[in-house]
């Protein structure tokens, strides 16, 4: 759509001289007649302008103009709508610009429906009331006067909304009573409702009004004159005459916007003078004065109100004095005459103001600002003064200013050291006020003292126990952040700045120290360098107050007798200046000292079980309790063991001090009462008494000249760990001792020099030493403690002072230190090797891009361990195998950040890598953020953070489905054929076992059947388990679970091997011992102790060495670990020494069978007898050899696959060779199950069995060519 729907709307103007109107304007237009068919108006044009914008100057003739559109298409209308309102006015219609169209509205709408015919307005607009009234609405309009249904005659259209509003008055004459004010009355009801029905709109309010009920309502109608007006009003008293006695006149006009009202102040505050003046330019006859339109205000000691009315209009003011909060809301006027009321109202509001401030100010004379009095208001501030007078008048400058949140005044004062006197007061009066009379006043104390540092508190002296906080207050003059603190006693020094902290919105420093150590004892002061200034000094003293942890008591948990007395001792190191009382329930008792220890003994008589403890008090009446000591009484009958080191009945359980059996040692240990006397209880909390000594003096570090002592104390931890060495590593107790004072010391120090680092790493080294590990598995908390110390040394490293750019320290046998001061222009790459013990290796490499990415003189340190490797517990099947190296930075890790890392591994055997970092948050390893490749003798590593890195690794499993296969079907044929050799012998048994030879190899050979089908099936549950561990490997349940299976299958494989060696000893026995009658029970006693009796004691003893350092199991697969602790030993060697065994038997029953002696024969039965087993062991014994020994291979050639193929087909199919050489290929067994299963046909068998048995001898004389002589078997 264009400009040319404009001119076309101009054509339209037939009725319209057009050319007079717009002389320079030409159009021409072609109107078609728009009928129903749809056609669309044409149109000629003679030009097309174009349009631009200019100024229109403001004179010119105006014009306005009614055009009526019909359209055959409705759409067409809204184009239009849509066109009109996108245009910019003025629009130039020729191009002088001479002629502009200022605005088009579109009014009015006729649509036809069907036989419906709609007239309606556009928004807007309305009909005017006579047409509005004259036709029917169209249904469903929202407003009558909007919509109509009806063809209107042409040139009647909707006009513009000019509704007026017009204010009446309706009074009633009769007493207003109270009812009338409670809107739920009846009374109030009725009127209203009356009221309503008769003006058909609803009544504004009731109020009294001069003794008469007046009904307030609103007329909205269009512009009428005064008669339509005054005859409607006729009415309405005409229609309420019937029902009520009107006044007279009955209906007044409220006029509005004629009177004016002037208030004074324009911004009022509590306490203002308020006058309202109200006027109007007409003549009044009274005036009347409402607040909130209820509440009629007359003359009183509160309101005076004026009235004056003259020819040129009337005057009312009404003055409120000393006005509250309460007077705020809305106040109308009323001028009345005969038929009018002119009413005008305003709405009040009043601020309050508030004075706040203290009672009395400290003013210092250092030219410094100090705020007396702040006056704030709710209201406009700029209306309100505050002001101040002194007496006497220092002459000191003052000010007031408004607060930096514009809101509030301060009154300010200021005063320089040659202004005021030190101790000098004044007292200053302020008020806070307006020029109508509002005011608040107050009055402030004013002292003036020159500038300085303030302690608090500041009297006397500050006596405390150790143990207790020291809290002193540094408060200054003037906001000076450079206060420090300083320290007089046994060292002269600056308290380290840790300790106290400036707050700059009360220009306070607060030294706090949470646990004074009495080297704390001496003089404190504050000082500013700025102010050239130092405090007073505070003494304060420290009495010495032993930690309860340090009192060693006696007895512990103990049994006594009834009416046998009891010695109760508290020890410590130095107890000189105390008192001690034991506390037995409500009993108090007093300690006499010895030496260093309180004792007393007392004979508690009825107390039963009880519990007793010491309370010891220093000079100062500080206390502290031990730990508590248990008693259990014990009848005599009861006393089984006896002392040392107490009596007890049996299962008692006592602790006792580790210093009664040593006195180099504290701490405590405990015994168990048993048949055969008092068992120690393994491990013991004993600690040396040296290590005691350092843990008690470990609070000196906090104390005065901490960083001096430093150095010193570490010095004497390394040299007390390194003479101490086997006691510690050998004990829990001291290990753990020595890693919480490494905490300890961590957490209290600042800044670490090279030297110091040095004798903290010599003792980190003998706590992780190789002779540690045994003492670290038994520890309780291993993994706490493990964490414990790596995150110990990592905070230390990180505070550690780098001199000459770069520190090395490598001369310790198990941890070993680098680090540099980070420098941009080069990368990080340090080497570690360990060439004692283990030969480890291992570097870092932090790329020059992480480098640069660094703040600058950022220290980066890495700590290598050769054996923590060993000491963190680990949860896995994997293995730790390699070094423990820990990188930290002193400052933030920068962002996009990588660290490399290469590891040699320990084990070289091992090829799957996992490359993990200690987690110090779970306490185990974690593999988040890390990558690894695996190369022949290292193990590389990618991580983007930094803590402690190594390497978890495993065996790579050969993945082949034709070693599964065989694997399977070998099995499933081995357990079907051990189950028929079993059945075989069940069904046969008498038969065979006729002779006590006879007898015991069936009995070996049923064992070996029972012993490798029960081990096949463990090894089958084993690989089952062995698959969830390799897609769950921390799961601790299928670990658990791994571990069973691997004892089950160790316990049967070997119990196998072991009644071969059974058989082959009976085989020896019956041979060469010819004479020797051993019976049938005692060879079976000595059968299975040996069968059953050693392999469960060996699987017992390496399931116990192995499994609590997490060595017992071959990473993920259920077997036997022979990469660490060497636990597939405990099965090679027995079976490997076995087979050794059976050859050598074998030997020497073959050289017994070929030169006999004359006294050795032995009969003829059990020479038959002897050959079976003779073949059985010389073929069984071979063919199970050759299989583990194929075993080995697989370790020498773990990648070979004809190798593990050989080893899987003869391991799985063990169960049909021992069915085929142990049972079918014996003669007197297939005979026996002829015999058993074919008697009916025994006859017909004879050439048969006699080929078989010719048969058999050839083989057997092939296989066992020594059995030649006798040409049978």
């Amino acid at each position: 759509m264009d400009r040319r729907w404009i001119y076309f709307i101009f054509a339209l103007f037939s009725s319209v001289p057009l050319s007079p109107a717009f002389p320079n304007l030409k159009l021409y237009s072609v109107l078609s007649p728009l009928g129903s068919s749809g056609h669309y108006l044409s149109e000629t044009l003679e030009g097309i302008f174009t349009r631009r914008k200019r100024d229109v100057a403001p004179s010119g003739t105006q014009y306005t103009f009614d055009i009526e559109i019909s359209f055959p298409n409705a759409s067409l209308l809204n184009d239009l709508k849509q066109y009109i309102q996108s245009l910019s006015y003025p629009v130039a219609l020729d191009s002088s610009m001479t002629t502009n169209i200022t605005a088009i509205n579109v009014t009015t709408g006729n649509f036809i429906l069907g036989q419906y015919m709609f007239c309606s307005c556009e928004n807007g607009y309305v009909w005017a009331s006579d047409v509005c009234h004259k036709y029917t609405p169209c249904a469903g309009s929202s407003s009558p006067c909007t919509c109509i249904s009806q063809t209107l005659p042409t040139g009647t259209y909707c006009q513009p909304k000019t509704y007026i509003t017009i204010k009446m008055s309706l009074r009633i004459n009769e007493d207003f009573t109270s009812n009338l004010l409670d809107r739920s009355s009846t009374k109030y009801k009725s009127y209203k409702s009356q009221l309503e029905n008769a003006v058909c709109f609803p009544c504004l309010y009731l109020f009294n009004y001069t003794g008469s009920v007046v009904a307030d309502y609103t007329i909205t109608t269009d512009p009428v004159n005064t008669s339509v007006l005054q005859a409607a009003n006729n009415d309405l008293v005409a229609n309420l005459s019937k029902v009520f006695i009107l006044a007279t006149p009955a209906i007044q006009n409220i006029i509005e916007g004629q009177s004016n009202m002037s208030v004074l102040p324009a911004k009022v505050f509590v306490g203002d003078n308020l006058s309202l003046t109200c006027t109007v330019n007409s003549v009044s006859t009274n005036v009347l004065w409402y607040f909130n339109d209820s509440q009629k205000i007359t003359s009183n000691a509160l309101f005076q109100m004026t009235f004056t009315s003259t020819s040129d209009g009337s005057v009312s003011n009404l003055l409120i004095a000393s006005v509250t909060s309460d007077y705020a809301g809305n106040y109308r006027c009323m001028f009345e005459n005969s038929s009018t009321l002119y009413s005008v109202d305003t709405n009040i509001t009043i601020a309050s103001i508030t004075m706040s401030g203290p009672d009395s100010v400290t003013v210092t004379c250092d030219n410094s600002d100090n705020i007396l009095v702040t006056c704030s208001t709710d209201g406009d501030i700029n209306s309100l003064s505050l002001t101040c007078s002194s007496d006497p008048n220092k002459g000191v400058f003052n000010r007031s200013q408004l607060c930096s949140t514009s809101t509030c005044w301060t009154y300010i004062v200021q005063a320089s050291p040659d202004q005021c006197t030190d101790g000098s007061t004044a007292t200053y009066s302020c008020t806070c006020f307006t020029s109508y009379g509002a005011k608040v006043s107050k009055a402030v104390s004013v002292t003036y003292s020159k500038p300085g540092l303030t302690l608090i508190p500041a009297a006397g002296t500050l006596s405390i126990s150790e143990g207790q906080s020291i809290w002193l207050e540094c408060k200054s003059s003037k906001d000076v952040p450079d206060i420090i603190w300083n320290f007089s006693g046994t060292i002269n020094t600056t308290v380290q700045t840790t300790l106290f902290n400036y707050y700059a919105s009360n220009s306070t420093s607060v030294l706090y120290i949470p646990s004074a150590v009495t080297s704390w004892q001496g003089n404190f002061y504050c000082s500013s360098e700025s102010l050239k200034l130092q405090s007073t000094q505070k003494s304060v003293v420290v009495v010495k107050l032993i930690a309860s942890s340090q009192i060693d008591i006696n007895p512990v948990d103990t049994v006594y007798q009834s009416g046998t007395a009891t010695k109760f001792s508290c020890c410590g190191s130095d107890m000189s200046g105390y008192t001690a009382t034991l506390q037995i329930g409500v009993i108090t008792t007093a300690m006499t000292l010895y030496g260093n220890c309180f004792n007393v003994t007392y004979n508690c008589a009825n107390c039963g079980n009880y519990t007793a403890s010491c309370t010891i008090t220093n000079s100062l009446g500080g206390t502290v309790k031990s730990a508590p000591m248990k008693l259990t009484l014990r009848q005599q009958v009861e006393i089984k063991c006896g002392a040392p080191p107490g009596v007890g009945a049996l299962g008692d359980i006592i602790t006792v001090p580790c210093s009664s059996e040593n006195i180099n040692l504290t701490g405590n240990k405990s015994y168990t009462c048993t048949s055969t006397g008092w068992q120690a209880v393994v491990p013991d909390n004993c600690v040396l008494q040296v290590l005691n000594r350092l843990v008690s003096d470990v609070p000196s570090l906090t104390g005065p000249g901490g960083a001096e002592i430093l150095p010193v104390y570490v010095a004497n931890l390394s040299a007390t760990v390194t003479a101490e060495k086997e006691n510690i590593t050998s004990s829990p107790s001291n290990i753990v001792t020595v890693v919480n004072i490494l905490q300890q010391v961590t957490t209290t120090t600042q800044t670490v020099q090279p030297d110091v680092m040095q004798n903290f790493l010599t003792t980190v080294n003998v706590v992780v030493d190789d002779t540690s590990k045994n003492a670290w598995n038994n520890m309780n908390n291993r993994t706490d403690r493990g964490t414990q110390l790596l995150n110990s040394v990592e905070q230390f490293a990180r505070k550690l002072q780098i001199d000459n750019g770069s520190i090395s320290i490598i001369n310790n046998s198990n941890v070993q230190l680098a680090g540099i001061i980070a420098n941009s222009s080069r990368s990080y790459n340090e080497s570690f090797n360990f060439s004692q013990g283990n030969n480890l290796t291992g570097s870092v490499l932090i790329s020059k891009d992480s480098v640069s990415n660094m703040e600058n003189n950022t220290n980066i340190i890495t700590i290598a361990y050769a054996t923590l490797k060993d000491i963190l517990l680990n949860t896995s099947t994997k293995v730790v195998n390699g070094l423990v190296m820990t990188t930290v930075l002193s400052t933030q890790v920068p962002s996009n950040f990588k660290i490399s890392m290469n590891f040699k591994k320990s084990n070289q055997t091992l090829n799957v890598p996992g490359c993990v970092f200690w987690n110090l948050e779970t306490n185990n390893w974690d593999s988040t953020g890390c990558q690894g490749v695996n190369n022949a003798e290292n193990v590389s590593c990618d991580c983007d953070h930094l803590t402690s890195f190594s390497i978890l690794m495993s065996y790579k499993a050969v993945d082949s489905i034709i070693l599964d296969y065989i694997t399977y079907i070998g099995l499933a044929i081995s357990i079907i054929s051990l189950l028929i050799c079993i059945t075989i012998e069940g069904l046969i048994w008498k038969s065979v076992t006729k002779n006590k030879t006879s007898y015991m190899r069936h009995v070996c050979l049923v064992n070996i059947a029972v012993s490798l089908l029960i081990a096949d099936i463990w090894f089958i549950i084993g690989s089952a388990i062995s698959t969830l561990l390799k897609s769950d490997p921390l799961n601790t349940a299928n670990s658990n679970a791994c571990v069973s299976a691997t004892f089950f299958t160790h316990f049967f494989y070997l119990s196998l091997f072991f009644w071969m060696l059974t058989m082959g000893l009976i085989l020896f026995y019956r041979l060469v011992y010819v004479l020797h009658d051993m019976s049938k029970s005692r060879m079976m006693a000595i059968a299975f102790t040996m069968g059953y009796g050693c392999p469960l004691l060996i699987s017992i003893i390496t399931v116990a060495v192995t499994q609590p350092g997490r060595t017992y199991l071959n990473g993920n697969a259920c077997w036997l670990n022979f990469s660490d602790s060497k636990a597939f030993i405990a099965f090679v060697l027995p079976a490997l020494t076995i087979i050794l065994v059976n050859f050598i038997i074998l030997a020497v029953v073959i050289i017994k069978l070929l030169r006999p002696s004359v006294g050795d024969k032995p009969k003829k039965e059990d020479k038959s007898t002897l050959i079976h087993i003779g073949k059985s062991i010389a073929i069984l014994t071979p063919l199970l050899g050759l299989t583990w020994g194929f075993g080995i291979a697989t370790i020498i050639a773990p990648d070979a696959l004809w190798v593990l193929g050989i080893f899987a087909a003869l391991n799985s199919l063990q169960g049909l060779f021992i069915l085929l050489f142990g049972c079918l290929l014996d003669k007197k067994v297939r005979d026996s199950l002829l015999s058993r299963f074919s008697l009916s046909r025994w006859s017909s068998q004879q050439t048969k069995s006699s080929h078989v048995t010719s048969s058999e001898i050839q083989i057997s004389r092939g296989v066992f060519n020594i059995f030649a002589k006798k040409g049978k078997y």
